[in-house]
């Protein structure tokens, strides 16, 4: 009996193989699940970016890890002493001075609260993004090595520059950033950071597609009808005039897109219509 039971117990080679495939594929899909489909590629380069951010800056306490995992700048500290250039996105809209002003009033009140949450400049460029300084100017390529771009907490950053511009001896010692949790594309982490937080509307969306990868006469089109509504036209009237087809552009078309760059987005009439209108 118990030879027996021994015999029927025992797992022959291949079934351990099958066994072993089986929880290779469950753990592969678990990380996917956390990494949001990002290679390993892209995952090493960002953490390789973000290792030596913090290795240029922690010799200099202007950084620090934190739990092992955490990486956090003093991004003033590092700023003002010229360790680090702070960047932007582009496409990310700029905040309003009125959301600013009540901003600095309530960090001069009360201090900053929240950490910003920011990524090394050769990350942001390495999924196709375009950086530029918060002044407008863009950043050499020379010095994206040295540049931290903020992902989220413009206005708070922007609050701050606008408090030390009023009130120079004001010492802000708690302005702190840090590098995401784990790494995700960019695009994915700016939907989840954005258009699933904060109410977008129009163009927001045609903002949010940039440098996913679009045809280039998509992105031609798309560029046009949102500098038509940044000239003062309504959305409907920049995306009928940008198509030459009645009614808008579906944001939920916008959004698949997000994801899904080979979505379903053709103007075949774009270029026909942006001749018309800019002889109009």
């Amino acid at each position: 009996m118990e030879e027996k039971m021994t015999s029927n117990s025992q797992v022959s080679p291949e079934e351990g193989r099958q066994v072993v495939n089986v929880m290779e594929h469950v753990s592969e899909k678990a990380l996917i699940e956390i990494v949001g489909d990002l290679s390993l590629e892209d995952k090493e380069f960002c953490e390789k970016e973000t290792k030596q951010i913090l290795e240029l800056l922690s010799p200099k306490q202007f950084a620090a890890l934190l739990l092992e995992t955490v990486t956090v700048i003093d991004l003033f500290g590092a700023e003002q002493a010229g360790e680090i250039v702070v960047g932007r996105l582009v496409m990310n809209r700029k905040p309003k001075n009125k959301s600013v002003n009540v901003l600095a009033e309530t960090i001069l009140d009360v201090g900053m609260l929240v950490m910003l949450l920011a990524i090394p400049a050769t990350v942001a460029r390495h999924f196709g993004y375009e950086i530029e300084d918060f002044d407008g100017n863009p950043i050499p390529e020379d010095k994206l090595c040295v540049t931290v771009v903020i992902i989220d907490g413009q206005t708070r950053y922007l609050a701050i520059r606008k408090l030390r511009e009023k009130y120079p001896s004001l010492v802000l010692s708690n302005v702190y950033a840090y590098f995401p949790l784990h790494w995700v594309g960019l695009t994915k982490m700016l939907q989840a950071i954005n258009l699933k937080v904060f109410t977008w509307t129009n163009s927001d969306f045609i903002s949010g597609l940039r440098g996913v990868g679009l045809k280039p006469e998509v992105e031609k089109a798309l560029a046009y009808i949102q500098s038509l509504e940044q000239r003062g036209y309504n959305f409907t009237a920049a995306c009928e005039w940008g198509t030459l087809v009645k009614g808008i552009i579906r944001k939920t078309l916008l959004v698949r897109a997000m994801n899904k760059p080979d979505a379903d987005l053709e103007y075949e009439n774009s270029e026909y219509a942006m001749d018309i209108h800019q002889e109009a």
